[in-house]
């Protein structure tokens, strides 16, 4: 078929103001279709946005059966036959748009930057904390759990992603990763890695500046000679305020947005009304994608999510509509570990001592020369999670900091997400939000038909109320980073406690 270039410079076929639809079958296999409704716009056409119908049609490998259309603006719809085949479908239509984009997160997440593109603007210190932090436990530890549905929708992404680079070899791809070594196809571990990437630059970024650079200076004291002193970790050695003004990070950092809920009693058909105005960042991973998904009886919703989302994370159904905004909640707090005396990579915990984990991470750098070279990093880790150390707070003799945060390794957000797309209310989200972590950085806004609103600010935070913080808490450490933080004893009885509810 005759192709003309794109806005996008893909090629999409010649054909204005109807449907085009190619389709490849053969006897027993389950196929995509890709199905291109186009219409001329200042003499370009606009409307596949980087697949042509004519050469990606044919089987697809592992049974999945997906029809994706895309109609005038470049909207993507996506309808499938089960939940794998949604997730097949939702990243075959991610790709064109960003498929270098979606290529580089998935090498950010794999802690593999500085082997291909260098150690400069912090890819280095990126990877070893990737390394660190994101285990092969830790991933096998959020794959475990995870509803049927969720699990197939997880592998179908993987396998639609895999598709698109094979549909797209190397010297067909954009311009700013056109035959690139670093665009590689994916595995199973990648979909839950990438989720909890996430994760972890939300919980690093809570603090200003970020707190990854506080985990990768950490580094013991020399034992001194003879006996030391053991601090009290009552006055730690460090400033109980800081000059600099405090900041909210959450304008600075993190996604935001803003949101109006109209109920009942403020439409004229007594039905909900919402408004979703996401802030969201215009490039990366984390911009948002717009879509259409159908599984049909199952399924009917559209909106957005970043890219590297598998079901629309602010949108709308038949029922009901949501959408998100940054919340203020703390999410991570300091602990002041108390060391022994001349072990300072030891620590009391009650009426034992334990040992900080000492967790060596080798990576691959690309030097100026050409070269591939060995990097090799010592990250430290107590059982409540990484040892920080800066100038507020050294790591001494007698004290060493420890920062816990709730949301540091939460990869159940498409539990969520998956409970949101098929809500039938707002008592539904309240429930998909209670049923899997909430948002690990967001508050929900909702509107229903029936003219219910909500306002929910559900998710994974500390459970510390002020009788825990009166008996727990170090008031003489207010700030860190020029932000409010939360500091408290390190000690069995000052464990955060579990909500009975709280899943």
């Amino acid at each position: 078929m005759p192709v003309r270039r794109s806005i996008r410079g893909w090629p999409v076929p010649r054909a204005a103001g109807r449907a085009v639809f190619t389709r490849w079958r053969r006897a027993g296999a389950r196929h995509l279709r890709v199905a291109c409704a186009a219409r001329a716009a200042l003499g370009l056409l606009t409307g596949c946005g980087g697949v042509d119908p004519e050469a990606n049609n044919g089987e697809v490998e592992g049974g999945y059966d997906v029809t994706l259309r895309w109609t005038p603006h470049g909207i993507p719809h996506v309808t499938a036959k089960d939940w794998g085949s949604l997730g097949f479908g939702v990243a075959y239509v991610a790709a064109p748009d960003s498929l270098c984009t979606l290529a580089r997160a998935v090498l950010t997440a794999r802690g593999a930057q500085a082997r291909f593109l260098g150690p400069d603007e912090g890819r280095r210190d990126s990877d070893v904390l990737q390394r660190a932090l994101l285990t092969p436990a830790v991933v096998a530890q959020a794959q475990r759990g995870q509803p049927q549905e969720v699990d197939a929708l997880t592998r179908g992404w993987v396998a639609g992603y895999n598709r698109y680079l094979k549909d797209h070899p190397p010297d067909r791809r954009p311009a700013d990763c056109k035959g690139a070594a670093w665009v590689r196809p994916i595995d199973a571990d990648d979909a839950p890695r990438l989720a909890l990437a996430s994760a972890l630059e939300a919980a690093l970024g809570q603090v200003a500046g970020g707190a990854g650079a506080a985990i990768l200076a950490a580094s013991p004291p020399a034992p001194a000679r003879g006996t030391a002193a053991v601090a009290s970790v009552a006055t730690p050695a460090i400033p109980g305020t800081v000059a600099a003004p405090v900041q909210d990070v959450h304008a600075r950092r993190l996604p935001g947005g803003n949101a109006i809920a109209f109920g009942r009693d403020a439409t004229a058909d007594r039905r909900g009304l919402l408004l979703a105005n996401p802030h969201h960042p215009w490039d990366g991973a984390g911009r948002m994608h717009a879509m259409h998904l159908t599984i049909p009886g199952v399924l009917d919703s559209m909106g957005a999510a970043p890219l590297t989302g598998t079901l629309v994370q602010v949108g709308f159904n038949r029922d009901v509509a949501w959408t998100h905004t940054a919340s203020t909640s703390r999410r991570s707090t300091l602990h002041a570990l108390q060391l022994l005396p001349g072990k300072p990579t030891h620590y009391r915990w009650g009426s034992t001592a334990r040992a900080l984990e000492q967790r060596t991470v080798t990576i691959d750098v690309l030097g100026s020369d050409g070269k591939v070279a060995p990097h090799r990093q010592v990250v430290w880790m107590s059982h409540l999670g990484p040892v920080v150390a800066d100038a507020e707070l050294p790591w001494t003799a007698g004290q060493a900091w420890v920062l816990r945060d709730a949301t540091l390794l939460a990869a159940r957000g498409a539990h969520t997400w998956l409970r949101l797309n098929t809500a039938r209310s707002t008592a539904d989200v309240l429930a998909a939000l209670r049923t899997g972590q909430g948002m690990t950085w967001a508050t929900t806004v909702a509107a229903d038909r029936r003219g219910d609103t909500l306002f929910a600010d559900i998710g994974l935070r500390p459970n510390v109320d002020y009788a825990f913080l009166v008996r727990c808490g170090l008031p003489t450490v207010s700030h860190w980073r020029a932000q409010r933080v939360l500091a408290l004893h390190a000690a069995p009885a000052c464990e955060r406690p579990l909500d009975e509810a709280a899943a």
